[in-house]
């Protein structure tokens, strides 16, 4: 170790954040949660895309070290158990595509969509752990409704939020941070990450295209090619990069630049604190109508 230099907690824990980021950065990952019409549950069809460059560095990896092992059905039947109860996996294939990259595409049903649990899509723990599930609150037609709808709250069933109680970084573990910044951009360029909820219907609200019958709405979006605020790329911002190496992803000056992700299309869909709470609208499908609004 080089004389006057400490190795603090929070860096040695940024080494294996930094691990993490090679790997999830040749990843493309979309889970997409889709409403049945005419009962209660809903498709479940997850995604799954791993590079070229990061399958020919698989191939040195010990066999329980493998990524390409998250694009098997055994994996996927792995997942299901997290993901609430009487969900069944309906199909499962993968595929390699002509760049070299290969696919994982799984097909889950649950017959309760209260019921579903959306595991991190980000393999690895970072950004923090979370699972998400969905409530569903009728609103009928009022004079403060126009006419019957319901709105849908997403809920994290838990959420890390940052570094521990009690451990402060120092000026030399945030130097550390910055110095990183130039890497972790360029190790996560090719990363893409979606979850989206998918109606039969229309959604509106704090979604993206309401007004235009929208029917997916993107709850999480990330690309290494997303830009901030100001325009410049998101991971080559400073400010945002510390906080997201410190594993700080509702740092202020994250939601700061993405809370206009409704009428923005260029920055990341981060749907943190109040856009949770408040949740988004959706025209009841034919169950709903029955369920909610004829008794």
């Amino acid at each position: 170790m080089t004389r006057g230099v400490r190795i603090t907690m929070p860096v040695a824990t940024l080494l294996c954040c930094v691990a993490a980021a090679m790997c999830c950065g040749c990843m493309q990952i979309e889970i997409r949660v889709t409403l049945h019409d005419r009962d209660g549950g809903a498709t479940v069809t997850e995604r799954l895309t791993v590079s070229r460059e990061l399958l020919d560095l698989d191939r040195r990896s010990p066999a329980d070290a493998l990524i390409s092992r998250h694009l098997t059905r055994e994996a996927a039947l792995e997942r299901l158990k997290q993901m609430g109860k009487g969900i069944e996996l309906v199909e499962h294939r993968a595929t390699d595509k002509p760049d070299g990259s290969r696919e994982s595409l799984a097909v889950y049903r649950i017959p309760v969509v209260e019921d579903l649990r959306i595991i991190n899509p980000l393999m690895g723990g970072c950004p923090p752990d979370a699972h998400l599930r969905f409530e569903f609150q009728p609103n009928k037609k009022t004079k403060d409704w126009e006419r019957e709808i319901v709105t849908v709250v997403p809920k994290l069933i838990k959420e890390t939020r940052g570094p521990e109680a009690g451990v402060a970084d120092t000026p030399l573990d945030i130097q550390a941070y910055r110095d990183l910044i130039p890497i972790f951009a360029d190790m996560m360029k090719d990363l893409k990450v979606a979850v989206i909820f998918e109606t039969p219907t229309s959604a509106s609200g704090a979604v993206r295209g309401s007004g235009r019958e929208t029917k997916a709405v993107e709850l999480l979006s990330f690309s290494g090619r997303d830009l901030d605020a100001g325009s410049r790329l998101f991971l080559e911002n400073e400010e945002i990069a510390i906080s997201l190496l410190r594993g700080m992803p509702h740092a202020d000056n994250i939601v700061e630049h993405t809370r206009t992700f409704a009428h923005n299309p260029k920055v990341p869909v981060l749907r943190y604190g109040r856009w949770f709470d408040a949740g988004f609208w959706i025209v009841p499908t034919e169950h709903m109508r029955e369920k909610y609004f004829k008794k």
